[in-house]
């Protein structure tokens, strides 16, 4: 996302208005990617209420107004759901396929190596792969299933596992950032999601004495499982209720 970022910058040196007309556009794409993976796999008509899902988003038409990272990571994010929609579909052939799924965990990796928005998305796609089966009996036998999820999976570790590996040698922590947690504890925190609840996790982490980014990661983990323990019901409600 930041190389799409910066690619687009150098080009058209606008400052923070040249990023923000790129998220937009980023944003108008993942609409068109949406409908046509959507149409690969299902009526067309639910193709257009996915579509129409995602321009409804308040979420996305807020990101996609600022220069934030946020819209181009999202973008390669549905970069690599339509190519898996494109794998499932049967149009991809042979070698094709592989790549396919290969180049589609890549993209989801590196989607959530600027942002970890998405990174979940992967714990679905064998439930699509067996929703598609069902529905589908012709387009993916489970063999093929099976190697589809290798080769994504692959794509994933490509990407993933040098960062992860650096993040243990250089930080002790076997995640992305000590922010994943962060924003696991925030998600899940009944007092809100908002820049003041950001910043009193903050201050007592500090206060507790997490300054390194093991011990605040180990801290923030510790809040999110009390949060789940005390009300695990906000937080699935509160992941349900946003666009």
């Amino acid at each position: 996302a930041y190389a799409l970022n910066g690619s687009w910058g150098a080009l058209f040196s606008l400052g923070a208005l040249s990023l923000t007309i790129f998220n937009a556009l980023c944003s108008a794409l993942s609409a068109a990617l949406i409908y046509d993976a959507l149409r690969r796999l299902a009526p067309t008509p639910l193709a257009l209420l996915g579509a129409g899902l995602h321009v409804a988003s308040r979420m996305d038409a807020a990101l996609g107004s600022t220069p934030l990272s946020e819209s181009s990571a999202y973008f390669l994010s549905k970069v690599a759901l339509w190519l898996f929609a494109l794998a499932l579909s049967g149009e991809a052939r042979g070698a094709r396929v592989r790549w396919t799924w290969l180049l589609g965990g890549l993209l989801l990796a590196l989607s959530n190596l600027s942002r970890p928005l998405t990174l979940l998305a992967a714990l679905g796609i064998p439930l699509v792969v067996f929703a598609v089966r069902r529905v589908r009996e012709d387009s993916l036998p489970w063999r093929p299933a099976a190697r589809a999820g290798a080769w994504c999976a692959l794509g994933l570790s490509i990407a993933l596992l040098p960062w992860l590996i650096r993040q243990q040698l250089v930080h002790g922590i076997f995640a992305l950032s000590d922010e994943t947690a962060q924003q696991l504890a925030l998600a899940s925190d009944p007092r809100g999601s908002g820049s003041d609840t950001a910043l009193r996790l903050s201050e007592e982490a500090r206060a507790a004495g997490h300054r390194t980014y093991a011990e605040r990661s180990a801290f923030f983990e510790a809040t999110f499982r009390a949060n789940l323990s005390a009300d695990a019901g906000f937080y699935l409600r509160a992941g349900l209720s946003r666009d």
